[in-house]
């Protein structure tokens, strides 16, 4: 990533700040608990991300860079170009020496990119020299994550309503935090095989059984089939990295970033009342003896409050299912809501789309 990495700011309150902070968070406890392959990592980026966090604790930011020169720094890559580690050595500790100089906090962002690159390199590696440096930084994440986000009761309301485990309540959170934020890049990507997606959500949310872990990803479980997540959508197929899991899906996110924070306000969000039939479509004689049946059979599931009575409408594009299923609708003098068949771009919708807005339709519609 370059060097416009947004810099969030621990004693803001802005909403994506707050979310960049639980990210960093999440970002630091994989790569400190999850053995993940780092090759393909920038560590600068790293470092660069978590700064304003690292900048805070001066004096184990330079005890941790005295350690790693008195242990020997390596060679390292910035950019496409390898610093020797003499010169590595030269500018770390002529970085030190101008902070040391200065009563104040080290500048926002170093100027010398291997200060970056051999921090982020301490974290990956697990390095002993850096190690009370990141564990005061992490202590500091956790108490600023704790702040309140102002998605955070919409998140709550949405957990009751589905019933939500406080595991699942977390990862809802969390995925929350990973869509809101101005910290962009693939870090979660490096996160891939199931085992690894596994471990690296038991480190992020703090949850060291395993195996409540693996019950919230089973595909048939309440919180993937929420339709607030995008995994296991047509386009992307099964989610590949802790990145494409923790997507939100379109009327997740929607929902979300709303703002509501009551069942009424996410009703009016989600719910998208039928349009009324065309009346050519309400008289179509070789279809009449099946309409008779398909009206007796809507009429007395919702007399009986039944759920889960499908109707399968099958026919090439354009010669009227959804009109004939509104006619429906209407002649048993009930109250339809659409499903959605575009995706953000006016496209066809994609089979993640469709079973995401059905499933919030479901859980909205009134009884």
């Amino acid at each position: 990533m370059s060097h416009a990495t947004p810099q969030w700011r621990p004693e803001s309150t802005r909403p994506e700040f707050l979310s960049d902070i639980r990210y960093c968070l999440t970002i630091i406890r994989i790569l400190r608990q999850v053995s993940i392959p780092v090759d393909e990592i920038d560590p600068a980026h790293v470092a660069r991300i978590l700064w304003p966090a690292i900048r805070r604790q001066p004096a184990l930011l330079l005890a941790a860079l005295t350690r790693s020169c008195t242990a020997g720094l390596a060679p390292v890559r910035v950019g496409r170009r390898e610093t020797p580690a003499a010169d590595v050595d030269r500018s770390v500790r002529r970085w030190m020496a101008e902070q040391l100089r200065s009563s104040r906090r080290p500048h926002v962002v170093p100027a010398e990119e291997v200060v970056l690159t051999c921090l982020g390199e301490g974290l990956l590696k697990g390095t002993t020299a850096c190690r009370a440096l990141f564990d005061a930084v992490e202590q500091d994440l956790e108490r600023w994550a704790e702040r309140p986000h102002p998605m955070d009761k919409g998140v709550s309301t949405l957990s009751r309503m589905l019933n939500f485990s406080p595991l699942e309540h977390a990862c809802l959170r969390l995925a929350v935090s990973c869509n809101t934020g101005l910290l962009t890049g693939n870090l979660l990507s490096h996160v891939q095989r199931p085992l690894r997606i596994l471990q690296a959500l038991s480190a992020a949310l703090g949850h060291r059984n395993v195996h409540d872990v693996r019950a919230m990803l089973r595909r048939e479980g309440a919180f993937l089939r929420s339709g607030l997540l995008d995994s296991y959508s047509e386009m992307h197929g099964a989610p590949q990295d802790l990145e494409d899991f923790l997507r939100l899906s379109r009327n997740g996110l929607l929902l979300l970033a709303s703002g509501a924070q009551t069942m009424e306000a996410m009703a009016a969000i989600v719910l998208k009342e039928l349009a009324p039939a065309q009346e050519q479509a309400l008289h179509w004689p070789h279809l009449e003896d099946r309409s008779v049946m398909l009206d007796r059979l809507l009429r007395l599931a919702a007399a009986d409050r039944q759920t889960g009575v499908n109707i399968l409408l099958y026919g090439a594009p354009g010669t009227g299912k959804t009109q004939f299923a509104t006619s429906l609708v209407q002649r048993a003098g009930l109250q339809g809501y659409a499903v959605a068949i575009t995706d953000a771009d006016g496209g066809a919708a994609d089979r993640g789309d469709r079973l995401s807005s059905l499933t919030l339709t479901q859980l909205f519609a009134p009884a």
